[in-house]
């Protein structure tokens, strides 16, 4: 199976900004997620409901962080809309709108891309 490229929303990219600067490990393992979800993006997680219909959702950071993707399979592009925490406590990152923000593609070196896996 042909692997996926990506792109990211604007949100995604403040969620994983955050990330980068506060939970260091947490940050590489969404990354690491990137990569896994780019080669099986319809297989990998489970589909979302609701106003979130048409994306898939996979957990990570044991559990408590949640990595939410459209994928275009004509494009053979995935959409990384939000990564940010389930949250009991906090506000959910399925509580948030769903991004409607033009996405973005990372560039080499920005410390989103992975030049091995898009």
């Amino acid at each position: 199976m042909e692997s996926y490229d990506y792109c990211y929303s604007e949100d995604a990219l403040e969620d994983l900004a955050r990330l980068a600067k506060r939970e260091r490990q947490v940050y590489q393992e969404a990354i690491d997620v990137l990569a896994d979800v780019c080669a099986a993006p319809n297989e990998a997680g489970y589909p979302l409901k609701r106003e979130w219909e048409g994306c898939r959702a996979l957990h990570f950071g044991r559990d408590r962080y949640r990595f939410v993707w459209e994928p275009d399979d004509e494009a053979k592009c995935l959409a990384v809309l939000r990564v940010g925490k389930r949250g009991a406590q906090a506000v959910s990152i399925y509580d948030l709108p769903r991004p409607s923000s033009p996405l973005t593609t990372p560039e080499p070196n920005d410390g989103l891309s992975d030049e091995g896996h898009a």
